[in-house]
């Protein structure tokens, strides 16, 4: 990860401290990883239309062809790793990738599929 600014690092705080101040909102599932420990977090459908969907293809091709969920955790809670498995939504979602990590919230999305 790239050095922030002084400046930079008082903004990412602040952000995630306004994050976790709203955590019903932004993360409203409690999610738990095998391996990893309870998180909390979101997760949404991809648009086949959208960029975060033509990047995540490009990183990974064989995503094209899956249901694509995207997956964000809650600043502070421990994020899973890749190839972890979660239960959600009656099926299961599987964690590909981490993208990379946004400089104003210090979060990155984590491309996964998901299957009943």
């Amino acid at each position: 990860m790239d050095i922030l600014s002084e400046q930079m690092q008082a903004i990412q705080a602040l952000f995630s401290a306004t994050l976790q101040g709203q955590d019903g909102f932004f993360a409203p599932y409690t999610l738990t990883p095998t391996p990893g420990v309870s998180f909390r977090g979101d997760v949404w459908a991809a648009d086949p239309r959208g960029r975060a969907y033509a990047q995540a293809v490009q990183q990974m091709p064989t995503l094209a062809a899956q249901d694509v969920r995207f997956l964000t955790v809650r600043p502070g809670d421990e994020p899973p790793g890749e190839g972890a498995t979660i239960p959600f939504d009656g099926g299961r979602l599987t964690l590909h990738f981490w993208a990379q990590v946004d400089a104003i919230s210090g979060a990155a999305i984590g491309a996964c599929t998901w299957q009943v």
